[in-house]
């Protein structure tokens, strides 16, 4: 769409310079204005066209982003299960043989557990993929329109 409307514009503004110079020998303000409005129009069309360009060409490793983060995803949802299913066992097995006349040997020797905040980290970078792989397919939701904007594609 945008390579079109380019095209048109540069094509009726070379018209318009041409006219202006055969027919009235460039001294018709009204088609030099027109010209020079069919210039800026040209040069904004090509920023537009430039910047729709590298957004599509950016969105070519937009899927494989979103795999790197489901699988960093995958890898700690897996090591915060085996740290919860670690913990559990390690207070069973506490539990299991604590009694009053060793209670306060394990609470010296144990000292408060330091996993529950690996694993609040763990989860705290889940979120924050979990957000990326959201703005990821926003991202590639939108290369359509841009898509369309440049040559018509989907």
């Amino acid at each position: 769409m945008l390579t079109l409307l380019i095209i048109l514009v540069f094509g009726l503004g070379l018209t318009m310079i041409l006219v202006d110079v055969k027919k009235y020998d460039g001294e018709s303000e009204w088609l030099a204005y027109f010209a020079i409005g069919c210039v800026i129009l040209f040069a904004v069309g090509m920023i537009a066209e430039i910047v729709g360009i590298v957004t599509v060409t950016n969105g070519v490793v937009i899927d494989n982003k979103i795999e790197i983060c489901e699988t960093e995803n995958a890898n700690i949802e897996n090591s915060v299960c085996a740290a919860v299913e670690t913990y559990l066992q390690h207070e069973n097995i506490t539990y299991d043989k604590l009694s009053n006349s060793n209670a306060t040997t394990f609470v010296g020797i144990f000292p408060e557990l330091s996993s529950n905040e690996i694993v609040i980290k763990q989860v705290e970078i889940i979120n924050e993929n979990n957000k990326r792989i959201r703005e990821l397919k926003e991202e590639k939701a939108n290369l359509g329109i841009w898509k369309f904007l440049i040559y018509f594609g989907h």
